[in-house]
């Protein structure tokens, strides 16, 4: 396909701890509440990462298949997706195992700390 065609996405949810009648298992990928499946637990960080590990694709490469594809796909190139004047100033720093210490929307910081994979 070549890289301009693939994007990295993932349907992960986080219940902020832990969801009423919830029955999931650390073991498992998903998120399991009322017995259905509820969104997996793939966080764009490991989908990143394991793109990475998988594909031997740049660090340039997966982020491009991460912000600029999908912003391509849905139409809002000219708004995000990519760092350029007159753009959202939208941005995550993260270190080089794609741990992330900050999160920027439009310029401003939303947090800054560590969070794992």
């Amino acid at each position: 396909k070549g890289i301009d065609k693939v994007m990295i996405i993932t349907d992960s949810c986080s219940f902020d701890g832990v969801a009423p009648d919830d029955n999931r298992s650390e073991d498992l990928d998903v998120n399991i509440v009322g017995g259905q499946i509820n969104g997996s637990r793939l966080t764009m960080a490991k989908a990143c990462y394991n793109m990475e590990r998988h594909t031997g694709c740049s660090v340039e490469e997966i982020f491009r298949m991460a912000a600029s594809n999908p912003a391509r796909a849905l139409g809002i190139y000219g708004q995000t997706g990519s760092l350029e004047a007159g753009k959202d100033a939208d941005l995550i720093l993260c270190d080089r195992n794609y741990n992330i210490h900050a999160v920027y929307i439009k310029g401003k910081r939303l947090f800054e700390q560590s969070l794992p994979l």
